[in-house]
């Protein structure tokens, strides 16, 4: 996936949460939002008089989720269980650093995306702009209900500007049996058996719900957090 497509999807859901963590070490959380992107990474505004700022100058690292769906709100299905409607989050970890408004300005006259962020500091001088330049990410393609496909879940995993991206999830170890309680639980259809006789995890198609791991009589199932 490359960087158009990322900010693409990030633009899709409009205003996003941006996560970073504070001077005694705790999360905080703001509504903000990426207006432009090149090849260099993805940008977005602040205050520099916001501990936003300060969080970002003295840390240098960001982190971003955003939600596409048709519905904010969940409905009641016939047994009262939640019907959710399809949609897809999508997430990314990683370096930012601040630019300067000489640099902006240059990109502006290549780009006209970034001419709003020109437009903004000209009238809010003490507003600044941040590049996300290297980070993971994944969207997870969500459709509980089955409704456009045959399986739950979709999820693609990327990284950009050399993050390294080290496997996060399940896996079926050297100690499965073969009995096939696995695949037989997960109703995310992600577990399949191979023709060489071996039960695979799709990550893919896992939401790391853990109930392979749970099930399984010989504690196979490996985390990998």
């Amino acid at each position: 996936m490359d960087i158009r497509e990322i900010y693409h999807h990030f633009d899709k859901a409009g205003c996003c949460t941006f996560a970073t963590v504070d001077e005694n070490g705790y999360p905080v959380t703001r509504i903000a939002h990426f207006f432009a992107f090149d090849s260099e990474g993805l940008y977005f505004r602040t205050m520099r008089v916001k501990p936003f700022y300060r969080h970002l100058a003295e840390t240098g690292r960001v982190s971003v989720c955003g939600l596409v769906t048709t519905s904010a709100a969940i409905t009641l299905g016939p047994d009262g269980m939640p019907v959710e409607e399809p949609g897809y989050f999508i997430r990314v970890t990683g370096d930012c650093r601040e630019i300067s408004f000489e640099t902006l300005s240059r990109k502006a006259e290549a780009e006209p995306m970034f001419a709003l962020g020109v437009k903004d500091i000209l009238r809010y001088p003490d507003m600044t702009t941040f590049c996300l330049w290297r980070f993971k990410g994944e969207i997870y393609d969500y459709d509980y209900e089955m409704t456009a496909r045959d399986h739950k879940l979709e999820r693609m995993f990327f990284d950009f500007g050399g993050f390294e991206r080290p496997f996060k999830g399940l896996r079926i170890g050297p100690d499965c049996i073969g009995c096939g309680t696995c695949m037989a639980n997960c109703t995310f259809k992600a577990i399949s058996f191979g023709e060489d006789g071996i039960y695979r995890i799709d990550p893919g198609r896992c939401d790391a719900c853990g109930t392979c791991r749970h099930n399984c009589p010989a504690g196979a199932v490996e985390v990998f957090q």
